[in-house]
């Protein structure tokens, strides 16, 4: 009988290894990733309009502009003297479409701003669109103290009624 149970395991094993043949890993679309990459800095050079048309149509909405400005708030000016990408992801629901999340950390002289984006594409549909953008804001050192003076301030003194 251990002859039966051999055979068996092994075409167990040669299905299972056939069946996961065919399969592969996700990979980010390049469309997506550059759209994630593309929003923060129409964010930060206060292009509202590229984010607006680039944003899934449901969140095309009044509040909008204020939530950029919001966000765009939290970003110091200038441009972050590094980017490094920290977090991806993929989701696949066969009858709603795609999305792809990325996370990116911006790094500024006293900060590092982080920003989450996921992408979606609708089913049947070859073009992807923001569907969520947050950025948080992580101080890396200390704001500078306010000088000090060398003497104490002074007052001076009231004046007398006349």
């Amino acid at each position: 009988m251990s002859w039966v149970r051999t055979i068996t395991s092994t075409a167990l094993v040669g299905a299972l290894s056939a069946a996961l043949a065919g399969c592969a890993f996700p990979t980010a679309d390049p469309k997506a990733e550059a759209l994630a990459k593309g929003v923060y800095d129409q964010l930060r050079k206060g292009d509202d309009a590229a984010i607006e048309a680039e944003m899934s149509p449901q969140y095309r909405t009044p509040v909008l502009k204020a939530q950029l400005a919001e966000m765009r708030a939290m970003i110091p000016p200038g441009e972050p003297t590094s980017v490094k990408q920290t977090g991806w992801h993929f989701n696949t629901d066969l009858n709603r479409g795609d999305d792809q999340g990325y996370t990116y950390a911006y790094s500024y002289p006293d900060r590092t701003v982080t920003a989450d984006v996921v992408v979606t594409r609708p089913k049947g549909s070859q073009q992807w669109f923001v569907n969520a953008f947050h950025v948080n804001t992580e101080l890396t050192q200390a704001p500078a103290a306010p000088p000090v003076s060398a003497s104490p301030p002074t007052m001076a003194a009231p004046k007398k009624a006349p």
